[in-house]
């Protein structure tokens, strides 16, 4: 069989995948959050062309992993095409692009606040450095973070165009 049909055939697949397991539950808490930053690297195209993505350090975050997460997120039916204010007092605006259900949205604040409060409640794989690129404290700051080990993965991001930029890609 040539290699285009087999890919269809595993995208159409993974797709079919992603909707039974959403259907079943549309969230988790996730361990795997990705940490990415924007920039505008001309030598690269796509989403690489205006993201960097942050080394993990660890084998969960390879092996196809954010791939897998990009797939899911193209096949979901009801990822909202503008990105989401998120407000929590205190800390800045962030803007979300994922789907639409409240209840993922409602966690994503409780993330949001812990990752910021320093309690870290919420056990993750590697660290997220929310709060410092809230603070900008540092040199390398992420900008946006990536929940990849999702039924429907989701994103975060400090400024609205990043999140649109990401929902160009989609």
């Amino acid at each position: 069989m040539p290699k285009s049909k087999k890919r269809k055939r595993a995208d159409k697949k993974s797709a079919e995948d992603a909707a039974v397991i959403a259907a079943r539950k549309p969230w988790r808490p996730p361990r795997l959050i990705q940490r990415l930053s924007t920039s505008q690297n001309r030598s690269k195209s796509g989403i690489d062309g205006h993201f960097e993505f942050d080394y993990m350090g660890s084998a969960e975050f390879e092996f196809g992993a954010l791939n897998k997460a990009l797939k899911a997120m193209r096949a979901a039916p009801d990822i909202h095409p503008e990105p989401i204010q998120i407000s929590v007092e205190g800390i800045p605006d962030f803007w979300y692009v994922g789907t639409q259900i409240e209840e993922i949205i409602d966690w994503v604040k409780l993330f949001i606040v812990d990752q910021h409060s320093g309690k870290r409640e919420i056990w993750l794989k590697e660290r997220t450095d929310l709060r410092r690129a809230v603070d900008k404290d540092g040199r390398w700051l992420p900008d946006g973070w990536w929940a990849i080990d999702q039924p429907v993965p989701w994103l975060i991001f400090l400024n609205r165009e990043s999140a649109k930029i990401w929902l160009r890609y989609m």
